[in-house]
This record gives C-alpha cells, structure tokens and sequence, in this order.
C-alpha cells in the first residue's frame, strides 16, 4: 500500500502493545491523545500488535494503524511479536513513514523495544510514557517472580535507546526511579470534559429502580486486583440494611463467569457486561457513587478523571495517581485496599451525607477540568516536543 503523507505537517508515530479493539485504560489513552493530536492538525500513526486478529492496517478517523502479527502470550495481556513475512513486510512500510517524533507506552512491553530500535536507526526523537506504579503482575509467585527480573531486564535496554521519559501521573514518575530511570515530567492521563452524550437514557426508568435508589459504579477490567470482588461483597452485606442500594458492574475479563455466579441473582448487582463509551458517561451522570476498590498497580485511573468530569464523587483506593487527585476529604474518599469494611463506612457516609456528596463531585469537576482535560493534556505534550526538538 503506498500511503501519501502531507509533509507539511507533523507526523507521529504512537507505539502500544495493545489497542482496539482490545480494550483498557492505556489503549484509550492512546486514542485520546491521538484524536486530539489531529485535532491540531498533527498526521498521527498507531502501531499496535494484532491480538484479535483484526485487520492488519486501517485508516479510521484520521489516525493511519498499523497492527503487527503477534502471540497472546498470557492471556492477550502480552502479546510477543510474530517474525513472520507479514511482520517484516509490516515494519518495513512503517520505517519508510517519515516521522518528526515516536511515542511509545508502557517500558515492559516489546513494542517499545520495537520502537526504540527504528527510532535510533532512523534518528527519530522518541519519548516513553509510563502507566504504571508496581511490577506487572499474573497472581502466580513463581511467574510473578520471573516476571519482575524480566521487567528489569528488559527496561534496562530500554533506557539505554530512549532519552525521554514522562508518567501519566506523578506516581508513575516516581516508580521510574525503580529502574534507575529519571522521569522529565507528565503527560497526564485526561478526559474531555465537554464531552457531549449521544444516547442519553434514564438508568432508573431502563432498569425499573426506585427513584430512591442510591446507585454506585464500577468500570474497568474484571480482574482480580481491581478489586471488584471486594466491591461486590459489601454491597451483598449492606444491602440487607440499605434500601433500594444498586451497583452497576461494567466490564469484561476472567471474573466475569464468577461475578455472575455468585451475585447473578441479585437484584442489587447488575452486571452489564462491556459498554460503550457514551453509556459509561450515561452512567456517570445518574450515579450517586462511583467506587475504585483497585490494588492494581495503576497509573491515572481513568474513571476517576470520568467521574470528575461527571460531578461524581468518588471513592477510591490510593493506587497509583488517585491521591494526587483526592488530595482529601473534599474531593473524595481514599479507602484501605482489600478492606470490605472500610469500604462499607465510606459507602454509608456518603449516603447518609447527600449534601457532601454533591460537594465531593462539584470540587473534584472543578479540579478534573482546570487539569485534566484533554486539550490541556495535547498542548502539554506538544510543548515538550518542541524542547526535545530543540535540545
């Protein structure tokens, strides 16, 4: 395929192991970035590992994505590349693409070591972003193990071909240091707080709830450190004492059969399976609390920035960037990990206290849009291009 390039513009190429249709946290932090990058009139490139097996390139709204072949090594949760004639045949057209700058995500997966590697053969300058606050994880001691020499191994070569490294959130900076990595900054996780509801519908009506009801809100990977399982376990105990106490679980992943078996019959959790975008931020304007119950080593939650942007408050553990966030008590509640008791208070003082809720929710919107939209975010980014092109 030969692809025509506007020269005059810049062009950039974003590199991430996963992307959609997979779905997470960083794959929308990708596409986030990239939209409001051509939004300025930026040409911007994914390049991806293919791990459902998707059409290997593709030109859709406006951003130009490449998806290696790969293996789903771990579940899909990384992905090895495929060095087959697609592979070869793939990089190839890539390194032909005249780049100003390479971004890449996440120093652990190959895909980074991919990009490094073409940009030092091409003289491409290239920063790191990264999304994480502890060592990747499978919940096996003995993979685990491995996996962490391997982490440090592996990020090792990665400092040594990439000069720039930024977190998505301070924390993330900071665990940099972990691998004798300096961090030059952030380049925050965002959302965009003008974002405008497409189909929009009554949560109550659509579910046939009480207008009394007090709804929480889950979204996110069913996985066991996101701690979804605690989430649902307090709810089940409080709900006997609560009237009218909904939670909504949106999201896919391995605990989804379990989640259904033990609490499918409940009508006070209601599993929903993966949802749209816009259905999530339905939700989010109707939820009375959105709960983050991770012990996942995260970045920037995503659903924080969502909730905020919503007016929702929010309680959260402190994993990752949260705290930088919920600074205290008037924007939110941070809560133990793991700690089904702890979670049931916080549920029941912001409850029993409606008027703080809406205090919590309007000043974490004010802090979410002042910092984290995603026009901030872009200009931020671009910034930091030019001094790297400049020094």
């Amino acid at each position: 395929m030969n692809l025509i390039i506007n020269t005059s513009k810049k062009h950039i190429c974003i590199f991430n192991a996963l992307y959609y249709p997979h779905t997470g946290g960083v794959e929308r932090y990708v596409h986030q970035l990239a939209l409001h990058l051509t939004e300025k009139d930026i040409d911007v490139t994914i390049v991806t590992f293919n791990t459902e097996n998707v059409s290997p390139f593709e030109i859709t709204e406006n951003l130009k994505i490449y998806r290696l072949p790969s293996i789903n090594f771990l579940g899909g949760r990384y992905p090895l590349p495929k060095y087959n004639k697609e592979y070869f045949r793939l990089k190839k057209e890539i390194e032909a693409i005249g780049f100003d700058f390479i971004i890449t995500n996440m120093r652990f997966y190959l895909s980074s070591l991919i990009a490094a590697k073409i940009a030092r053969r091409k003289k491409i300058p290239i920063l790191l972003i990264e999304h994480t606050t502890g060592h990747f994880t499978v919940n096996n001691k003995l993979f685990d193990w491995i996996g962490h020499h391997y982490e440090h191994f592996i990020s090792n070569l990665i400092k040594k071909r990439v000069n720039y490294f930024y977190g998505v959130s301070k924390a993330c900076s900071n665990w940099l240091t972990h691998f004798g990595i300096n961090s030059n900054g952030e380049i925050f996780n965002g959302v965009d707080c003008d974002y405008k509801i497409k189909s929009y519908f009554d949560i109550r009506e659509k579910f046939n709830l009480p207008d009394d009801s007090i709804i929480l809100f889950f979204a996110g990977r069913l996985i066991l450190e996101k701690g979804i399982l605690f989430l649902a376990e307090a709810v089940k105990e409080l709900s006997p004492k609560i009237d009218n106490l909904y939670l909504f679980i949106a999201g896919v992943g391995p605990l989804y059969d379990e989640i259904k078996r033990k609490y499918g019959n409940s009508k006070n959790i209601i599993l929903l399976n993966q949802i749209e975008y816009d259905a999530v931020m339905t939700f989010l304007k109707q939820t009375d609390i959105v709960v983050i119950p991770s012990y996942y080593p995260e970045g920037l939650p995503t659903l924080i920035l969502e909730a905020g942007a919503s007016k929702c408050p929010v309680i959260s553990t402190p994993m990752g960037g949260a705290k930088e966030i919920i600074t205290d008590v008037n924007y939110g509640l941070i809560i133990e990990p793991k700690n089904v008791e702890e979670l049931k208070k916080a549920i029941i003082f912001l409850i029993e206290n409606p008027d703080k809720r809406e205090t919590i929710g309007e000043n974490l919107h004010r802090r979410i849009c002042e910092k984290y939209d995603w026009n901030i975010i872009t200009d931020n980014l671009l910034t930091e291009l030019d001094k790297i092109k400049n020094d």
